[in-house]
């Protein structure tokens, strides 16, 4: 299984957006407009994270490097300030602190990736859209602004939990722009000036220039990024792909090479990419290889599972665990099934059993097709869960929420 387009029927994409319809968000704003929803602050938002949270997520999350960032702007640019540590390497409460009391916005970056309930929508966004996602956690005080007005290679969502915030959203300068082609420019009328409330929601494709700030109350918000696969990401795959048969894509450039000389070649390679035959299969089985890897599954609930596996028979119904993706390939008699940074080998000539375990989200041993025999399909299953890819349908943990 590998990225479709947002569809408007996955429950967390709606429930983000709720009341404004996923269907309309999808025809009217995706990569095209800006958007604010104003609601007052829902339930299950609410249990997402607190200011009363983050130093608690300080003291028990992951130490990475980038685990935490301080950030202000100070004469219209951004500043960022190297993130105090002690001893052990673990953020430094007391010093972030300070610096907060400075000025600086805190940003605990990947939240997804230690806070349990982040994880959980994540995950349900990520399956929902088909892409993959990450979370930040912005604390700003009073009177103070993070980052200067900018721009995003990605789509961003913007969940206010906590206090009000200022934003500005400009036209963009380029469209769709990708990474590398990522500024600020220059700021002209804005499109949307909302003051975001607990509970709002603000949408910024990318390409909009953006910046935001406090006034006289701190804000907690919540910044959802949805790095997006672009066809370009999915050519690319095939000049790669066409690279590993055809030994002509791996030869050096003539450093003496005129330019129309290398105009010539390039035409002619674009028309041996064009013309590979099956090349565009490879091309599909690659991104969607490398999508399954990119996959960020949300945890819970794999002990549980191992220590039930007995109780597991054909009838036992099990699901996908959220947030993961999986792809098939085929090495010669094998069929690959691919999640995460895991595999699962079998027979090519069971291939069709595979092909049904990606592409249903919940079944059980019992409904799977192909020539294994009961005993072998109940195997099959229980692997999943021991490895992590399948999850328990009576699991309501974070993992099988």
């Amino acid at each position: 299984m590998g990225s479709r387009q947002p569809g408007p029927t996955g429950a967390a994409l709606a429930q983000l957006l709720s009341p404004f319809p996923a269907r309309d968000f999808l025809a009217r704003h995706w990569e095209k407009k800006p958007l604010h929803v104003k609601r007052s602050l829902p339930a299950w938002a609410a249990r997402l994270a607190s200011v009363h949270d983050v130093d608690v997520i300080l003291a028990t999350g992951k130490t990475v490097a980038n685990d935490v960032s301080l950030v202000r702007t100070e004469g219209g640019k951004s500043v960022q300030a190297d993130v105090p540590r002690t001893p052990d390497g673990a953020p430094n409460i007391a010093a972030i602190g300070q610096a907060y009391a400075d000025g600086y916005t805190v940003v605990l970056n990947s939240l997804h990736r230690r806070w349990p309930a982040v994880a959980a929508l994540r995950a349900g966004l990520s399956d929902d859209l088909g892409h993959s996602i990450n979370m930040n956690l912005y604390l700003t005080p009073a009177g103070a602004q993070g980052f200067q007005a900018h721009m995003d290679g990605h789509e961003v969502f913007v969940l206010q939990l906590d206090g009000p915030k200022r934003w500005e959203v400009y036209k963009p300068n380029y469209r769709l722009p990708l990474e590398s082609r990522v500024t600020g420019g220059e700021l002209g009328t804005a499109v949307l000036s909302p003051e975001l409330e607990p509970g709002d929601l603000l949408y910024i494709p990318r390409g909009f220039i953006h910046r935001a700030h406090t006034t006289d109350a701190s804000s907690l918000h919540l910044t959802i990024g949805i790095q997006s696969w672009r066809w370009v990401d999915v050519l690319h795959r095939a000049v790669d792909a066409l690279a590993e048969q055809d030994s002509s894509l791996r030869g050096t450039v003539p450093s003496a090479a005129t330019n129309a000389s290398l105009a010539r070649q390039v035409r002619s390679l674009l028309g041996r990419v064009a013309n590979a035959a099956d090349i565009d299969a490879a091309a599909v089985a690659a991104y969607r290889k490398e999508k399954a890897k990119q996959s960020v599954p949300v945890p819970g609930g794999r002990f549980a599972a191992i220590d039930r596996l007995d109780e597991v028979d054909g009838r036992t119904v099990v699901r996908h665990r959220p947030g993961i993706r999986c792809s098939l390939s085929r090495d010669g008699q094998t069929s690959v099934l691919h999640f995460g940074d895991r595999t699962l080998e079998l027979p090519a000539a069971i291939a069709s059993t595979l092909e049904f375990v990606a592409g249903h989200r919940s079944f059980c041993a019992d409904s799977l097709p192909g020539r294994l025999s009961g005993d072998a399909k109940l195997k099959l299953v229980r692997r999943l869960l021991r490895d992590g890819f399948l999850v328990l349908d009576d699991d309501k943990g974070p993992g099988g929420s």
